[in-house]
C-alpha cells in the first residue's frame, strides 16, 4: 500500500500590480495626476511636467499600460533614479518597458541605470519617445523648452527587443546610452541610435530584423558598427546615416538588407543590399565594398580613400564629384559609368556573361534512404549579384529520391551551383554531383569611365564596349577599351 504523507499547499507567487497611488513626485511648476486600475495607469500631466519616479517605479510589466495624457504638442520628462528632488542619486535605477507605453505628446525617459524594452512591447508616443541613460540634471532647460541637450555622461545601456515577438514603435524613437542594442524592432517613423560607450554597436542582433519606416541615424563613439539580422528601410525617400565618430569600420553585410539612400563616415564600409544601393554624401577613410542585388548609384559626393569594389545586379553609376583614391573595381550585369574627380586607377572592370542551369543533365548520384517526405533541394553559389537561383522539387519512391523536376532554371550563373538536399527525415541523405549550366550569354553592356586626372588601367576591362577618358591614359592590360586623352 502506498503511504501518503501530509500535503502542503504553497502560496501562489504574487504578481506585481500597478500601484494605486502615484509612484512619482512632480518637481517644478508642472502638474500630474495618476489614475490606476489593475493593468492600466493613466498619467494626465501639464506640458513640460517633470516626474521623478520612486525606486523601481517605472516598470511597465507584460500586459500593463502606461498612458500619458498631455496637451497638444506637449512633452513630459520621466527621471528614473533621481530621487524626489530630481538630482542624480548614488543608487542606480532601471526603467523597464515590457508592456505598452502610449502618449498624446513627446515622452522622455531618463534613467541613471539601464533602460530595457522587452520583446513584444508596444510604444506609441505621438510626439516621439526618447530613451536616454545620459546624466542630465538641467531640469530648468526642459521646463523652459520641453527638450534636453542629451550630452551628459552615460551611466547605463539601452536594450530594445530580443527573441520572440517584435517590439512595435509607432512614430519616432531615439535611444542614447553607453551601449544601445536594437533588435527585432519595427519603427514606423525615424530611429536614432547613439552609443556613447565602447564595444561594437550591434544593429539588428540575432533576435530579428530592424525595420524603419523613416530615416535611420546611427552614431557610435569611435567603435565599429555591425549587424547580424537584416535592416529594412520601408520608405523609398528615407536616408540611413552611419557615423563611427572615428576611424572605425562599418560592416552591414547581411544580404537581406534593403536600404534606400545611405550616407557613411567611417574607416571602411562593407555593405550588402538585396535591391538597389544609393550612396549619399559619404567619406570612407579606407576601402568601400558594396554588393547589391540591383543597381549602385550616387546622389551625393562620395570620397573613398581606399579601394572601391562595386558588385551589382544592375547598372553602376558613380559620379556627383566623387573621388576614389585607390583602385576602382566593378562587376555589373548592366552598364558601368564613373565620372570621378582626380586620378582614376581601374582594377578589374567586369561585365560577366551568364547562364542558367541545364535541366537536361542529370546530377543525382544517390537517392538516399528512409525519407518520410520529399526533401528540399536548393542550389547555392555560382550566381552574379541580382541573379535568380534555380528551384526544383523532388519525388520519392520507397523512401529514396528518384526524380527531380525543375520549377525554374534560374539566371545569372557564371559557374555551376552546388545542389544540396535537406529535410525529409532521411536515414541516409541523397547526394548530388556537378550541376551543369547552359552556354553563357554574352554581356554587351557599356563601360564609360571618366576622370579629371590621369587614368591608369591596372586590371582587365572586359566589356562589349569601353571608353576611358582622362588627362593622360595608361592602358596596361585593357582588352576592350577606347582611350580618349583630354
Amino acid at each position: 500500500m502506498l503511504a501518503v504523507g501530509p500535503i502542503s499547499i504553497l502560496p501562489s507567487p504574487l504578481l506585481a500590480a500597478i500601484p494605486t497611488t502615484a509612484p512619482f513626485t512632480v518637481i517644478g511648476s508642472g502638474t500630474a495626476t495618476w489614475t490606476a486600475s489593475t493593468n492600466v495607469a493613466s498619467i494626465t500631466a501639464s506640458d513640460r511636467a517633470i516626474l521623478t519616479w520612486n525606486q523601481n517605479g517605472f516598470n511597465i510589466g507584460t500586459g500593463e499600460t502606461f498612458s500619458f495624457n498631455l496637451p497638444s504638442n506637449g512633452a513630459i520628462l520621466n527621471k528614473v533614479g533621481y530621487g524626489t528632488t530630481g538630482s542624480n542619486t548614488a543608487v542606480q535605477d532601471n526603467a523597464i518597458i515590457n508592456g505598452t507605453l502610449t502618449s498624446s505628446g513627446k515622452v522622455y525617459v531618463l534613467a541613471n541605470g539601464n533602460i530595457n524594452v522587452g520583446a513584444g512591447a508596444f510604444l506609441s508616443a505621438q510626439g516621439g519617445l526618447v530613451l536616454s541613460t545620459l546624466l542630465d540634471t538641467d531640469t530648468f532647460t526642459f521646463g523652459q523648452t520641453g527638450s534636453l541637450a542629451l550630452t551628459g555622461t552615460s551611466t547605463g545601456g539601452v536594450t530594445i527587443g530580443g527573441s520572440g515577438n517584435a517590439v512595435i514603435a509607432t512614430g519616432n524613437l531615439a535611444a542614447y546610452g553607453t551601449t544601445v542594442s536594437p533588435t527585432n524592432l519595427s519603427v514606423s517613423g525615424d530611429l536614432i541610435v547613439n552609443q556613447k560607450g565602447g564595444g561594437n554597436l550591434n544593429l539588428a542582433g540575432a533576435g530579428g530584423n530592424l525595420t524603419v519606416g523613416g530615416n535611420l541615424t546611427v552614431t557610435s563613439n569611435n567603435t565599429p558598427i555591425v549587424q547580424e539580422s537584416a535592416i529594412l528601410m520601408t520608405n523609398t525617400t528615407a536616408v540611413a546615416s552611419f557615423n563611427t565618430t572615428g576611424a572605425q569600420n562599418i560592416i552591414l553585410a547581411n544580404a537581406g538588407n534593403n536600404f534606400q539612400v545611405i550616407t557613411a563616415n567611417s574607416a571602411s564600409l562593407n555593405l550588402s543590399d538585396s535591391t538597389d544601393v544609393i550612396l549619399g554624401n559619404s567619406t570612407i577613410g579606407g576601402p568601400l565594398l558594396v554588393n547589391a542585388g540591383g543597381s549602385i548609384s550616387t546622389n551625393g559626393t562620395v570620397t573613398v580613400n581606399g579601394t572601391a569594389t562595386l558588385n551589382a545586379g544592375g547598372p553602376i553609376t558613380f559620379a556627383n564629384n566623387s573621388t576614389v583614391l585607390g583602385t576602382f573595381n566593378a562587376t555589373s550585369t548592366g552598364n558601368i559609368t564613373a565620372n570621378l574627380i582626380g586620378n582614376l586607377t581601374t582594377g578589374n572592370i567586369n561585365l560577366p556573361s551568364s547562364a542558367s542551369v541545364n535541366p537536361g543533365v542529370a546530377f543525382l548520384t544517390a537517392g538516399g534512404a528512409g525519407y518520410t517526405s520529399a526533401p528540399t533541394l536548393t542550389f547555392t553559389g555560382g550566381l552574379l549579384p541580382g541573379g535568380t537561383p534555380a528551384t526544383a522539387i523532388t519525388t520519392l519512391t520507397g523512401g529514396a529520391v528518384t526524380g527531380i523536376q525543375f520549377t525554374s532554371v534560374g539566371s545569372g550563373y557564371t559557374s555551376a551551383p552546388t545542389a544540396v538536399f535537406s529535410g525529409g527525415g532521411a536515414t541516409t541523405a541523397a547526394t548530388a554531383g556537378p550541376v551543369a549550366i547552359t552556354a553563357v550569354t554574352p554581356n554587351n553592356s557599356v563601360v564609360d569611365l571618366t576622370s579629371s586626372g590621369a587614368t591608369l588601367v591596372n586590371g582587365v576591362i572586359t566589356a562589349g564596349s569601353a571608353t576611358l577618358r582622362g588627362t593622360s591614359i595608361s592602358a596596361l592590360s585593357s582588352t576592350a577599351a577606347v582611350l580618349e586623352q583630354k
